[in-house]
């Protein structure tokens, strides 16, 4: 009876941690500490937890970590609209319509999901842009920046929608999107997320410039596009003194992150190489209230087969596998 009851007493010694391991709630330490942020991780994490596919936990681990524990805030909210330069304005308005019957296609963007991809129509002034606009960033953040990158103009066509995401790490930290012109029946507005947990949708008018962290906040057009076309010039910087990486994000991603699915009730999260979707007809559920419905949407699913083809053909180029380690 005595060497039974040790012989259970080191069974139950050995499923001890295991136990404890598998009830922990895996919060994490979050910045900032602002109680609506804090809330809205935690209920993203919990989403994560309930995903079966084990790459696309990965990839939603990898920027929850990202947006939510590496990357500091810069400003009180993480984004603001302003008035854009008026005369740049002008002069990329101009280019835009010369030069728009000359657009090329863009190609597969594992963001964007489209009934007909969007062009690009080249302006020459995409130097121009990032460096004019280098000052109002740097005035706007607080800290001196390192320009990385200006592109335009994308122009995107009826019925497409960006599922939602965040950006590089390592060089779009603080961006904008300079709104130029566009084509449309109804406003077609940018979704982002806060430093508070707030969810707000921003509709730009043409000149007007929504300075944004790109690689903290999430951010998309889940609504699908009514009208003709619609453009913008996108700029992207990093502070001089930048040194997050993606090692820092893998280090901080939760050694138990593979264990057995949960069941929370929160809305179906698919990932789409960076980008998440939700299954609510907005495709992201917070812009439908607490009532929001999942909905059976087949021609979504035949778009969504589609783009995890283009995120699997991303992914191998740049991204950081779980098979990687």
């Amino acid at each position: 009876i005595l060497f039974e009851r040790m012989a259970m007493r080191t069974a139950l010694a050995c499923l001890l941690p295991v136990l404890l391991l598998a009830t922990t709630q895996w919060s994490m330490d979050w910045t900032p500490k602002h109680p609506g942020w804090m809330a809205r991780m935690e209920r993203r994490l919990k989403q994560i937890r309930q995903i079966e596919n084990t790459q696309w936990r990965w990839d939603a681990y990898m920027g929850l970590v990202t947006s939510g524990v590496i990357v500091s805030n810069f400003t009180e909210l993480g984004f603001e609209v302003i008035e854009g330069p008026k005369n740049l304005h002008k002069l990329l308005n101009e280019t835009l319509h010369r030069n728009m019957p000359r657009s090329g296609k863009e190609g597969p963007v594992d963001q964007i999901f489209c009934d007909e991809d969007p062009t690009f129509v080249h302006t020459g002034l995409n130097r121009k842009v990032l460096m004019d606009l280098l000052p109002l960033h740097e005035e706007w953040c607080g800290v001196k920046l390192k320009p990385a990158i200006s592109y335009g103009l994308r122009v995107y066509k009826n019925a497409s929608f960006l599922t939602m995401h965040t950006d590089r790490l390592d060089t779009h930290v603080i961006s904008s999107i300079f709104h130029v012109d566009r084509d449309q029946e109804e406003p077609w507005p940018l979704v982002i997320e806060d430093t508070q947990g707030n969810v707000h949708e921003v509709a730009l008018e043409p000149g007007q410039l929504l300075f944004y962290e790109s690689s903290k906040l999430l951010h998309g057009r889940p609504r699908p596009f009514n009208g003709t076309w619609y453009t913008s010039i996108f700029t992207h910087y990093y502070p001089v003194d930048w040194d997050k990486t993606q090692r820092m994000v893998i280090d901080n991603i939760p050694h138990n992150w593979q264990l057995p699915v949960e069941e929370h009730g929160e809305p179906r999260l698919t990932v789409v190489g960076t980008g998440l979707l939700e299954h609510c007809a907005s495709h992201w559920c917070d812009l439908e209230g607490p009532d929001a419905k999942e909905i059976e949407d087949e021609k979504l699913a035949e778009k969504l087969a589609k783009q995890l083809g283009v995120a699997t053909a991303s992914r191998d180029k740049k991204r950081v596998s779980r098979d990687d380690l």
